[in-house]
């Protein structure tokens, strides 16, 4: 467990406890579980935030390309197509 998580436990005696459930205080208790789970949550959603943003990256750089190469095929065949009819 960190450091941190240490810091933020709070610990109550056995009368504390009896004490504040007499008077309906609430006790404040930080269940490590819990702030574990929250943390790998949020890691998790992080990675998947990331791995969208590489794919559309990489997405929109493969659109880029096909869209070159589609006007550079396109300019190819109308240059040839202009040599064909020139020489007939």
């Amino acid at each position: 467990m960190s450091s941190h998580l240490k810091n933020m436990m709070i610990t109550y005696s056995q009368d504390q406890i009896m004490e504040k459930l007499k008077y309906g205080q609430g006790l404040d208790i930080t269940v490590v579980g819990s702030v574990r789970k929250s943390q790998t949550a949020l890691e998790y959603l992080i990675l998947v935030a990331i791995t969208l943003l590489l794919v559309s990256i990489t997405l929109r750089v493969i659109i880029f390309g096909m869209k070159t190469v589609n006007t550079a095929i396109s300019n190819y065949t109308k240059e040839i197509q202009e040599r064909i009819i020139q020489n007939l």
